[in-house]
């Protein structure tokens, strides 16, 4: 096991740690704080926390917006639980996050559910959570005052990241409140895939929960004494340092140990499916005065076996973490066992725990570029079509309507073709369209596209169809693309009061998926042959 300690000098930490109490509130600009459902372009601070949350609609454009009946509130119900989006209409429905760090960070992503008979249908629903475009879990509710968090540590590998809701026929899904902060480099360490919270957390304390701004991270930490445990807990006010996981001192400042001193100290739980592998986090520091002849020393086992071969001995000003290395084996029922030593005179304790297990999401999102060109054209000429949310191109079967990809198992899908044909668009022919590089066909008619046909459409290198008949374009065809369109190579359709390509003859746009898909493998498994022969030549 690899276990983290503080390696700078104690007053060097003191001084970081006063440092972070003062600049808290800097923290928030690396977090998204979501509240589902209120008034478009809304926000406020929340006054227990100090957060500042935003409103939805500018993360999604479907839904509707519902509140929890008056009747039942509770005096004690967070701001975010109030209100919430709800989605009757659609398959998959998604909110799309762009944070400032972009891919290769770690983030912490939170989703929060509360139904309390908001429809007042008294029906709890299940339905489930992707991230990206793979599922993440299921969301199911045992009563109607559930409230259910799904939190999970991710490393994504695009810049976009959508958080989708899908309809699998057993209730209407709904969200209340969507989170996601931006993680230290330093902290969850690891290449296992992303992290998948099952619990964290506080022993020490039998009810509350800790969160922003004890925790910088916004980590949300429920308290708990115990089964057979005593509470110790920090007489002394000494200041707990926070040490590499930045874990609150509040959280910190408690603990528990066996209620008989002789005895070890068990914790124990059974996983929700058998094939989850765990990642353990036991966090530890000493929160009692030690006299000269006292000692805490224990070993830490894990289902009968040493888990950690070195002897645990929590300091009293710094935080200690033993973690493990690698995905614990799958078991029906896990048992960690804290035995102190022959020589220790105290018993073991223990202040804090986290569990995750890994998640592998392996499905290649659409390339970057690609999915900001789209995005852009779609708030360019703002598109409304029903499906335009999340990932254009997969999974395959939520592909957005008229958008043709390619797909191959090892490179992100691309768009190799765009049908906007009759979609109601004005202005002109938007730039980012020069950006799909690898669209093969393109059909723009039939709208009220004005201004000049831009020439960097000829530079679209595997465009072989261009339909833009049917607009109030003005001056004439580019010479380029009469060029392309004279040697065979472009099947360009254009009014003739433009000049050009008036007499061609385009398919109908239904028959163009299934061609399309046709040419586009060719095309794409073209350019990655020649762009191995180009690696191996090098």
């Amino acid at each position: 096991m690899r276990l983290f300690k503080c390696s700078v000098f104690s007053s060097l930490v003191y001084f970081a740690h006063v440092l972070l109490i003062v600049h808290s509130q800097e923290y928030q600009s690396d977090f998204i704080n979501i509240d589902c459902g209120i008034p478009a372009d809304s926000n406020y601070t929340d006054s227990y926390t100090g957060l500042h949350y935003v409103s939805d609609s500018g993360f999604i454009d479907a839904g509707e917006s519902k509140t929890i009946p008056p009747a039942y509130r509770s005096s004690s119900l967070q701001q975010q639980l109030v209100t919430l989006r709800s989605f009757p209409q659609g398959t998959r429905n998604c909110y799309t996050l762009k944070p400032v760090q972009g891919r290769g960070n770690r983030y912490f992503i939170r989703a929060w559910f509360y139904y309390r008979n908001y429809d007042l249908k008294d029906r709890l629903p299940q339905f489930d959570l992707y991230l990206g475009v793979e599922k993440w879990d299921t969301i199911y509710f045992n009563q109607t005052t559930t409230r259910v968090q799904k939190e999970i540590i991710h490393v994504p590998t695009s810049d976009y990241i959508h958080v989708c809701l899908v309809n699998t026929g057993l209730g209407t899904p709904f969200i209340s409140a969507l989170d996601l902060r931006y993680f230290n480099r330093s902290m969850y360490t690891h290449d296992f895939g992303s992290l998948k919270l099952f619990t964290r957390v506080n022993f020490g304390e039998s009810f509350g929960y800790y969160r922003y701004k004890d925790d910088i991270y916004d980590r949300y930490w429920r308290s708990s004494d115990y089964f057979n445990s005593s509470l110790l807990y920090n007489s002394e006010n000494v200041t707990r340092y926070f040490g590499v996981y930045n874990l609150p001192a509040v959280v910190m400042e408690t603990a528990i140990a066996p209620e008989n001193t002789s005895n070890p100290l068990k914790l124990e739980w059974e996983p929700t499916n058998k094939s989850d592998q765990f990642l353990i986090y036991l966090h530890f520091a000493e929160v009692q005065k030690l006299q000269t002849n006292q000692s805490r020393e224990f070993n830490i086992y894990l289902n009968g076996n040493l888990w950690y071969d070195e002897t645990i001995t929590p300091y009293d000003v710094i935080t200690l973490t033993v973690e493990s290395v690698a995905p614990e084996k799958p078991e029906s029922k896990y048992e960690i066992v804290l035995q102190k030593t022959n020589t220790s005179t105290l018993p073991p304790i223990i202040n804090a725990l986290e569990l995750y297990t890994v998640r592998k999401f392996r499905q290649p999102q659409t390339d970057d570029q690609d999915v900001g060109s789209i995005v852009d054209i779609k708030s360019v000429y703002k598109v409304r079509k029903g499906n335009w949310q999340g990932d254009p191109c997969a999974p395959q079967a939520y592909a957005w309507d008229g958008v043709g990809c390619s797909y191959n198992d090892s490179i992100s899908p691309r768009i190799t073709s765009l049908n906007l044909s009759s979609s109601g668009l004005s202005g002109k022919i938007s730039p980012s369209i020069s950006n799909l590089t690898m669209i093969i066909s393109l059909d723009l008619s039939n709208n009220n596209l004005s201004g000049e046909i831009p020439d960097f459409l000829s530079q679209l290198t595997f465009l072989r169809k261009l339909n833009l008949k049917d607009n109030k374009f003005t001056g004439s065809v580019p010479v380029d693309l009469l060029s392309k369109s004279e040697s065979g190579l472009l099947l360009l359709c254009t009014d003739a009061s433009l000049g050009g390509g008036g007499t061609n003859q385009c398919p109908p746009s239904s028959s163009e998926n299934s061609s399309t898909a046709r040419i586009a493998a060719s095309v794409v498994s073209g350019f990655v042959l020649i762009l191995i022969a180009v690696i191996v030549v090098l």
